[in-house]
């Protein structure tokens, strides 16, 4: 797959909509953005994120339900 595209200097949204619970529900969610800006959580399933410098990155999510189970996902995005 081609990594998602941005520019350098705008805010890019970055979702975890998509992220489901078959038993439950998603009671955290930790976004790593890959450009030394620290972890951070959120109450929502989104995060706006502005990268500096042009370059590709590795967006890792992590996301921990109501049971404490654990899963995490990566996505590259190029920014130009």
């Amino acid at each position: 797959d081609a990594p998602l595209r941005a520019r350098a200097g705008e805010p890019v949204l970055l979702s975890a909509g998509s992220s489901t619970d078959d038993d439950g529900f998603i009671a955290e969610f930790w976004f790593e953005t890959g450009d030394g800006t620290p972890l951070r959580q959120t109450v929502s399933a989104e995060l706006y994120q502005t990268f500096a410098e042009p370059g590709v990155y590795t967006v890792t999510l992590h996301v921990i339900d109501d049971d404490g189970a654990k899963d995490t996902d990566r996505a590259e995005i190029e920014v130009r």
